[in-house]
């Protein structure tokens, strides 16, 4: 907990205050502040959020989210707007994909740790995918191979 600022006149607290807020959104700061929001539900079918399963930010206040619901990367701007998805990339057309976690780098490179299994079979590759900013993809390479369980 913070200490609350006291003017003389109210207690301001710094990181919950609306004055604060909308002093940061006009500087385009509003991820800097503790408020409740929502994303992800608005706009066409494939740009909702369905099966959130992990969340990071890039250097741009951007919100880079794993959708498992579809198996894609939605990335969000800092203001909660739907930017671009994009689907991890396997060579082998007959593995099923999960992504597992997400990442990012000092220069917004998205690392997508992903799961690929084979049908009918209980192992499972692990591989690390990196992409550019921009979704396109700049290298793989496999973590391990065996039971992920």
């Amino acid at each position: 907990m913070l200490p609350s600022v006291d003017t003389g006149e109210v207690k301001i607290e710094p990181l919950r205050d609306t004055r604060v807020t909308k002093v940061l959104r006009k500087l385009g700061m509003e991820h800097c502040c503790v408020t409740q929001w929502s994303f992800g539900q608005e706009g066409e079918e494939e740009h909702k959020l369905k099966y959130p399963r992990d969340i990071a930010t890039n250097t741009d206040g951007q919100l880079i989210i794993a959708d498992n619901g579809d198996e894609t990367v939605k990335v969000f701007s800092s203001r909660r707007k739907f930017l671009f998805s994009f689907k991890p990339q396997t060579d082998n057309t007959n593995k099923k994909f999960t992504v597992v976690a997400l990442a990012t780098d000092l220069n917004s490179n998205i690392y997508v740790l992903v799961e690929l299994e084979k049908p009918g079979t209980e192992t499972c590759e692990l591989e690390v995918q990196v992409h550019k900013k921009s979704g396109d993809l700049l290298n793989k390479f496999p973590v391990r191979r065996e039971y992920w369980g």
